[in-house]
């Protein structure tokens, strides 16, 4: 059973004065982004459950006697949509110019104040998650369940994705390691959308289509 004294609700941290002692603070806080059509309201929800949750962890931190590493989490949809550009966490332009690209900017920016600080903190922007509860949950079951699979549009896009097992460890790495900085979570392989959809149907046995932009 859960230890409630270890527990502390969004509530709570909210009118306290700074966050209880820890050495790590971890933001895995954030609304599916791939359940819903991007009205104007579900994007307003998207950036508070982010952004906001970021802010409001960084001014806690700030107030904290013992500031403890934080780590949050962006996603590969800061770079800008290219189809012959390879980019490294040392990318220094603008983000892409859409609202995934907004919605990481904005994140990312939340955590400024502790790098004024000279505080310690990790970024990590990952990849389509794949695994029980990530996109395949999200986007391709309910095709999957007609014995389908889909690409999208042309499938000629890059499509990095990473394992949920593998994000699971990549935390674990960067608190043994006390990672800092932006730190890309995706698998080594470069494949097109296209290409991961027919290695999905081959594995799986289903039949691949495509879906509209």
């Amino acid at each position: 059973p859960k230890d409630k004294n270890n527990e502390i609700s969004w509530e709570e941290i909210e009118k306290s004065e700074k966050l209880p002692d820890c050495d790590f603070c971890i933001n895995l806080s954030g609304d599916n982004i791939m359940d819903k059509s991007w009205t104007e309201d579900r994007k307003k929800g998207l950036i508070e459950s982010r952004v906001g949750t970021t802010q409001l962890l960084v001014k806690k931190i700030l107030s904290s006697d013992k500031p403890p590493h934080f780590i949050g989490t962006s996603a590969v949809g800061y770079y800008p949509t290219q189809t012959d550009v390879l980019y490294d966490e040392y990318y220094d332009g603008p983000p892409a110019a859409n609202f995934p690209g907004l919605l990481c900017s904005q994140l990312e920016n939340s955590v400024k104040p502790l790098s004024e600080k000279e505080l310690d903190w990790t970024l990590l922007r990952l990849g389509v998650v794949i695994g029980r509860g990530g996109f395949l949950k999200a986007i391709r079951l309910p095709v999957g369940m007609l014995g389908w699979v889909g690409k999208i549009g042309s499938g000629n896009q890059y499509f990095p994705w990473i394992h949920i097992t593998d994000v699971v460890n990549l935390y674990i790495h960067c608190i043994d390691n006390k990672v800092t900085g932006i730190v890309n979570g995706v698998a080594p392989e470069i494949v097109t959308n296209s290409e991961f959809v027919n290695m999905l149907g081959a594995v799986s046995g289903k039949w691949t289509w495509t879906v509209p932009e």
